[in-house]
């Protein structure tokens, strides 16, 4: 009886087949951390994270998730050679249906993603939590309806002192990502026009967060996010001399393909380098991000602080007449009788 094959635990959330292109003969990259050092790596080693796609489901393979995964990738692979080894363009349906899965896969696999949907989920809870009256927390807790308001309170402060650090569980992340792929893989598949930049002297790199949404003026004004359907066009460095930039969802203008300068190179550059989350990658032979200073680490994924979250609660505690529960507060909105 053969003996079962162990699950994989190391998980690229960067598929390794596209990392390759910005590596040297040996199959090392390097790797330039946003708060650190740039040090070689092992294209084996790079963008790893244990058990990131690992399911823990009834009756579900653990590897099921990161099977699917390495089919999808290597259909894009496919479509990367034809395109790069092959000069292949415009990319024939099929290429562009697996270039499109691919970087609707990266958008949504990666750590980025993870840290947004887990944010969401807090803040809601958080809010759900907060915001509640003092008879609302009561019910929704199950608690007796004779249960003292300051033991619903009490309750309530616990809840949120950790809310914002809790452990949430992965699985929402990749539940997430299955509900979303396939109309993302659409988004980018209908973009118009496909334009691959080729570049002779001018060095690319990439990130771990490879897919940058370029917004456009209502999302630079502020009047707006900006995601994979309302970015005005998106950039991928597909290697270390060629870039991928897909138009306007609905466009009509056809595929181009021809050479980059020196202001192109720096200009995209520079989009990699504030998409990057923890670290960006690069050809040991190059230095493309040697222009820019290094913008710090993200501390989070959505665009309400958690300051404007805490507000939100504090108000709607101090126009309840009882206090926010929150660890840091300084609202102090007892008012007279509460409790009694």
């Amino acid at each position: 009886m053969p003996e079962q094959q162990k699950p994989a635990r190391r998980h690229h959330v960067v598929s390794k087949f596209y990392l390759r292109r910005f590596t040297n003969p040996r199959q090392q990259l390097m790797r330039h951390p946003l708060d650190g050092k740039a040090h070689l790596q092992s294209v084996n080693d790079a963008t790893v994270r244990k058990d990131f796609y690992t399911l823990h489901l009834p009756g579900v393979d653990q590897d099921t998730l990161e099977a699917h995964l390495g089919e999808l990738e290597t259909e894009a692979g496919k479509a990367f050679t034809a395109i790069l080894r092959d000069g292949s363009w415009p990319p024939t349906p099929e290429d562009r249906l697996a270039v499109s899965a691919w970087i609707g896969l990266q958008f949504l696999r990666g750590e980025n993603n993870r840290r947004s949907v887990e944010e969401i989920h807090r803040t809601l809870s958080k809010l759900e939590v907060g915001i509640a009256t003092t008879d609302q927390l009561r019910k929704d807790l199950g608690m007796l309806e004779d249960t003292p308001d300051d033991e619903v309170e009490a309750a309530r402060a616990r809840m949120l002192a950790t809310a914002d650090t809790r452990p949430i569980d992965h699985h929402l992340h990749l539940a997430a990502m299955a509900d979303m792929l396939e109309s993302a893989v659409q988004l980018v598949f209908d973009r118009r026009p496909w334009l691959l930049i080729d570049f002779s002297w001018d060095a690319l790199g990439t990130s771990d967060t490879p897919v940058a949404l370029v917004p456009d003026a209502a999302a630079r004004a502020g009047h707006r996010g900006v995601g994979i359907g309302t970015a005005e066009e998106l950039y991928v460095p597909l290697s270390t001399r060629t870039a991928l930039c897909v138009g306007n969802v609905g466009g009509t203008k056809p595929d181009r393909r021809g050479p980059g300068n020196q202001y192109m190179a720096q200009k995209l550059n520079q989009y990699t380098l504030h998409t990057a989350r923890r670290a960006i990658y690069y050809h040991p032979e190059t230095d493309p991000f040697a222009a820019f200073a290094m913008p710090t680490v993200r501390q989070r994924e959505l665009n309400t602080s958690l300051r404007q979250i805490n507000g939100m609660i504090e108000e709607t505690a101090r126009a309840q007449g009882r206090p926010s529960g929150l660890p840091t507060s300084t609202d102090q909105a007892l008012q007279p009788g509460f409790g009694s």
